[in-house]
């Protein structure tokens, strides 16, 4: 009984679930003084990205994400514990950005939106932001644009 009680407690500590829509994997955005970047990845690696700013413009390209890389953006994640990471504030500090990740993968179902410090202050959250980052930014240079 304990244990179950513990679970609950656990579970209900970490971030909300994902709600991706159904054949979604992996989501990702954060705006930022006018500029947008977002992506989206689908069981079986079709993947989308745009940016609409920034220091490499405006681009929208679609991409595929190899089963390679998204198993081991899963593991570095999963490392990081990343479905525990929740913000520890209602308000960022002026012009700062909030950077969300949405991710279904294997055992992970879950949304984190942290603000920038947030991501950058814990050492876990700063270890799957930038995962994260890196996988998008392959996703950029490989996709064909539209």
């Amino acid at each position: 009984m304990r244990a179950s009680l513990l679970l609950v407690f656990l579970a209900a500590c970490g971030a909300p679930p994902s709600n991706l829509p159904p054949g979604v994997v992996l989501q990702y955005g954060v705006s930022h003084m006018g500029n947008t970047t977002s992506f989206e990845v689908k069981a079986g690696g079709a993947a989308e990205y745009t940016s609409t700013g920034g220091p490499g413009g405006k681009k929208h390209v679609r991409a595929t994400a190899t089963e390679a890389e998204v198993s081991a953006l899963t593991d570095v994640l999963r490392k990081n514990r990343f479905c525990s990471l929740t913000s520890g504030r209602s308000k960022g500090v002026p012009d700062e950005a909030r950077p969300s990740i949405r991710a279904r993968l294997a055992d992970l179902d879950c949304t984190v939106t942290l603000w920038d410090n947030e991501w950058y202050e814990n050492e876990k959250a700063r270890a799957c932001l930038h995962a994260v980052e890196a996988f998008g930014r392959t996703l950029a240079d490989r996709g064909v644009a539209e």
